[in-house]
């Protein structure tokens, strides 16, 4: 078989549609980076586009010749010739490294072959018009709209097929693509049937909207036989010229890197866009940090104010407890009340002792319902000044800034996740939300250290605490005096008494001090950390989406200096 005189496919182009492929394939994966999955469809239409084969749609009657045409035409043998009518099946030829068929649908059936020139160019070798007329959707809307060329086979002795005209009425009327026309099997007419039958086409097309057709008389059987009169040399170079060759592709090329440029515009503004969001994201968590710093300490201070404002009731209360206690520590008093027990139990020294004991507690209990009340305000202030203060920064930073038109979908979760985050301080905010957190078990204080209306945050810890401490301090230290008041002997332990009393009322402060302090500061402190952890989420999410933008925004330089490169190569070689 004769090899084709002129190559149909520009090799510069095809380096030039690799390197644009291979460039597209890196846009595609960076879109799929930016969230953004309609950019990247996009993009996998530019890339299938660029990277397919030029495709050739051939249609004609049945025994028009087309399939011996298509082999003389690539000079490969990719179209098997069948003396009998084909079935009603539109063939897509396409490479492959093994040979395969596959049914795509009822009418189009894919066949691959391991021929080279399909690299280049793939086949759409239609049966017969006069068949798939009823069926030409499939040729119009499948594979005319992204045909580079169309191909309309006569028979030379008879190009007046009905069929075959009709069908090019339907292509011209919905798409403008390049057509021309070829009176196949040239060796079977006459010179003077052909000179007529080539007039006579020029004048169909023309009626059908075909300005300046291009008709090419050929004959497959002169090609094999290597004669230079088969027409076949001729209609390489005009398809080289003006559809596959270096000049038309390149600008085919170009207009795909014209297609990326404005869409990598969007993207390296959407990026500096989505930059300047998250420096203000930024800012916000620093500011919440600050915030929140700062409010664990000034809980703290809060927390060790109540706490010495307590120790100065429970250093009233005691030093009136010590009084009360040294004024009737007298040997006729005690030596009356010891001696009593024997014939009056009630009036005996112990329950003297456990009276005191009892106003003690209760004095104290009442003290610190007093300061709890006095002061749990402090930080509740506190508390308050800093979750507005959070609401309000979380509140400016939940919506993207006017302008951004999402070509990026890093962002899209922010706002959902930001009012999330809102929720959740607002409720840990709460006075109810607080005393449940807490597990403040009221029941089992005792009546006496619950009031009637709702606990605040620190009353509830304060009384949970005192409850607590109460039963360290008064459980022992006057019941331990009682006892050597009922020894007999207590003039002579007065001053061991007192002393044991005032080192238990020291000892028993220091527990109390320490309970406090763990108990309400701690907690107190806990709460703006428990409200630091509801926000960290939004710190996460800065810190990626910041370890992200710098390579995307590299990515997106890198791509569009690639395409400005080989826009200008491209150029190049089109001037050239």
């Amino acid at each position: 078989m004769a090899h084709p005189t002129h190559p149909m496919v520009n090799e510069t182009y095809e380096r030039f549609r690799a390197e644009l492929a291979e460039t597209l394939k890196s846009f595609q994966a960076l879109a799929g980076r930016l969230g953004n999955a309609e950019l990247a469809d996009v993009i996998s239409d530019l890339r299938a586009h660029v990277s397919e084969p030029v495709l050739f749609v051939v249609v004609g009657e049945i025994k028009a010749g087309k399939s011996s045409f298509i082999n003389a035409l690539l000079g490969k043998e990719v179209c098997a010739v069948d003396p009998a009518p084909c079935t009603d099946v539109i063939q897509q030829i396409v490479y492959a490294p093994e040979p395969f068929e596959s049914d795509i649908n009822d009418h189009v059936k894919r066949i691959g072959l391991p021929v080279d020139i399909l690299n280049q160019i793939a086949i759409v070798d239609t049966p017969g018009t006069n068949t798939v007329i009823a069926h030409h959707q499939e040729i119009t809307e499948r594979f005319i709209p992204n045909a580079s060329l169309v191909l309309f086979v006569f028979p030379a002795k008879n190009p007046h097929t009905r069929s075959a005209w009709e069908l090019l009425e339907v292509v011209t009327e919905a798409w403008r693509k390049r057509v021309i026309f070829v009176l196949q099997q040239a060796d079977l007419a006459t010179d003077r049937e052909l000179a007529v039958n080539l007039e006579k086409v020029k004048e169909y097309a023309t009626e059908r909207g075909v300005d300046h057709p291009k008709v090419f008389v050929t004959s497959a059987v002169l090609e094999a036989a290597g004669d230079p009169r088969s027409g076949f040399a001729a209609m390489r170079t005009f398809i080289h010229d003006t559809v596959t060759g270096g000049r038309h592709f390149s600008l085919k090329l170009r207009s795909t890197v014209d297609t990326c440029d404005p869409i990598l515009d969007r993207v390296s503004r959407e990026l500096d866009r989505f930059r300047q969001e998250l420096a203000e994201d930024s800012a916000a968590v620093e500011e919440i940090d600050a915030r929140l710093a700062a409010g664990r300490r000034q809980a703290d201070r809060d927390g060790r104010f109540i706490v010495d404002r307590l120790l100065e009731r429970y250093d009233a209360a005691a030093a009136e407890l010590r009084i009360e206690f040294e004024s009737r520590l007298s040997a006729p008093t005690l030596f009356q009340k010891a001696l009593g027990s024997v014939f009056r139990r009630k009036a005996s020294a112990s329950a003297w002792v456990e009276d005191l004991q009892r106003r003690f507690e209760t004095r104290l209990v009442a003290d610190f319902e007093d300061v709890a009340d006095a002061w749990s305000g402090l930080f509740n202030d506190t508390l308050k000044d800093l979750t507005e203060t959070v609401m309000q920064t979380l509140e400016r930073i939940a919506s993207a800034p006017e302008g951004t038109d999402r070509l990026l979908d890093l962002g899209r979760e922010k706002e959902s996740m930001v009012s999330g985050i809102r929720k959740k301080v607002a409720q840990q905010a709460g006075e109810d939300f607080f005393a449940t957190a807490l597990s403040v078990d009221s029941a089992a204080m005792g009546s006496h250290l619950v009031g009637g209306g709702a606990l605040t945050l620190v009353g509830a810890i304060l009384l949970a605490t005192t409850h607590v401490a109460f039963l360290d301090i008064t459980g022992g230290i006057l019941t331990g005096a009682g006892l050597f008041l009922a020894g007999g002997t207590l003039v002579f332990k007065r001053g061991r008494i007192l002393k044991d009393l005032d080192q238990g009322l020291a000892e028993g402060r220091a527990r109390f001090e320490g309970q406090l302090t763990q108990k309400l500061v701690d907690s107190l402190v806990a709460i703006f950390e428990k409200i630091g952890r509801s926000v960290s989420p939004l710190v996460d999410y800065v810190a990626d989406r910041q370890a992200q933008i710098g390579p995307l925004a590299q990515e997106t330089e890198r791509i569009r200096t690639r395409l400005a490169e080989l826009s200008e190569a491209i150029d190049r070689e089109t001037k050239g």
